[in-house]
Parts: structure tokens; C-alpha cells; sequence
């Protein structure tokens, strides 16, 4: 909630990372929104840590191209 991510940001918390595959629309929504009202940078990925079980758990979460500008723009001071 606001209260905790406010508690992380306090402590030197930058970014947030809102695509992954685990986060249905509702929940993406929820923590887009968190992450605008704290100003952190919002990334995403597959967040895949191994291969035991094949290929077919990468996840196809598109991550939209506009991420990479804000990236961009928090590198350089925006």
C-alpha cells in the first residue's frame, strides 16, 4: 500500500518494477499509479531466474517502448 511504498521511497527506493508476469491489469494499474504519485522509475521483464521447467514459462508481458524514454529521461536529470 501507499503507507509501505512511501517507507521504501523514504529509504532511497528509485524504481518499481510493474510488468511482470504476475501482476494482472487491476494490479498493474494499481502500482502504475503508486509508482507515478512516488516519481519512480517503472521498469519490467520476464524475471525469469531459470530453465528447469523449459522455455515455455517465459512470459510474453509486453513492456511499453515509452519505459525506455523515462529511463532515459531519469539518466539525465530529465
Amino acid at each position: 500500500d501507499a503507507r509501505w511504498l512511501g517507507m521504501l521511497v523514504e529509504a532511497g527506493l528509485d524504481g518499481v518494477e510493474i510488468y511482470h508476469h504476475r501482476l494482472d491489469e487491476t494490479a498493474r494499474a494499481h502500482f502504475l499509479a503508486l509508482a507515478r504519485r512516488f516519481d519512480l522509475a517503472v521498469t519490467g521483464g520476464s524475471d525469469l531466474h531459470g530453465w528447469y521447467t523449459g522455455l515455455g514459462q517465459m512470459d510474453g508481458r509486453a513492456v511499453p517502448i515509452t519505459l525506455l524514454e523515462e529511463l532515459k529521461a531519469r539518466k539525465n536529470g530529465r
